[in-house]
């Protein structure tokens, strides 16, 4: 399984403290510039058109523009599709209009959507993405993610589908079903406020002085 670590391909010099060793990460389309090559800490990449956050910022996402620019990067060629948040048949339009441009998009399935919509991209697509549970509470994520895997679960044991999970980063989701593929910005979010992501799937707080305004570390005593 492959972990993409979200909004990190902007980082400079992260490959002094990785060392010989490179990590996946996940970008958006909507957002940050990309750059034109892969910096040297990175291993793959995985381009997301930013649907989400320009629909947070009631933002229209415009589709050639998309395809445009995936037609003319060398990042990666894992993308996903150009979907519309809260409108399934939108998002299948947009997922049609990119493949008929020689694209072969990702499409993601959202919770909350007719079950109709992860059949069609199951039996269309080599691989599909599940969304929109990141800021779900834990068992209703479960319980969504229970009925979605019970439906394609034959399809992901015999690897006709690979499935993209995105801000899912919990051990017990991870472990729990066969994922292709995660992305999650949790470490680095946690790091940014004062805390460490451990080994036992909690965050500590390490630094106090480290508020909501994300500033920078301060000297103080270490307090867990």
């Amino acid at each position: 399984m492959k972990i993409y670590y979200a909004n990190m391909i902007g980082c400079k010099g992260l490959e002094t403290f990785l060392g010989s060793k490179k990590i996946n990460v996940l970008s958006s389309f909507y957002g940050a510039p990309l750059p034109k090559e892969k910096p040297p800490y990175c291993d793959g990449v995985f381009i997301d058109s930013g649907a989400f956050s320009a629909f947070r910022k009631k933002i229209v996402i415009n589709v050639q523009d998309y395809i445009l620019f995936l037609k003319k990067q060398t990042l990666s060629t894992t993308y996903a599709s150009l979907d519309v948040i809260g409108d399934a048949k939108e998002s299948l339009r947009l997922f049609q209009i990119m493949k008929k441009q020689g694209l072969e998009p990702i499409p993601c399935f959202h919770i909350g959507e007719s079950i109709k919509y992860l059949d069609f991209y199951s039996q269309q697509c080599s691989y599909i993405a599940l969304g929109g549970v990141a800021m779900k509470r834990k068992v209703e994520r479960s319980l969504w993610l229970d009925l979605v895997f019970e439906r394609i679960w034959d399809l992901c044991l015999s690897k006709k589908v690979k499935v993209h999970g995105f801000g899912i980063f919990d051990e017990n989701t991870i472990f729990r079903y066969p994922w292709e593929s995660v992305d999650a910005s949790s470490i680095h979010v946690i790091a940014r406020y004062g805390g460490i992501y451990t080994p036992f799937g909690v965050s500590l707080k390490i630094n106090p002085n480290v508020n909501e305004g994300d500033r920078k570390w301060q000297d103080s005593p270490v307090s867990i």
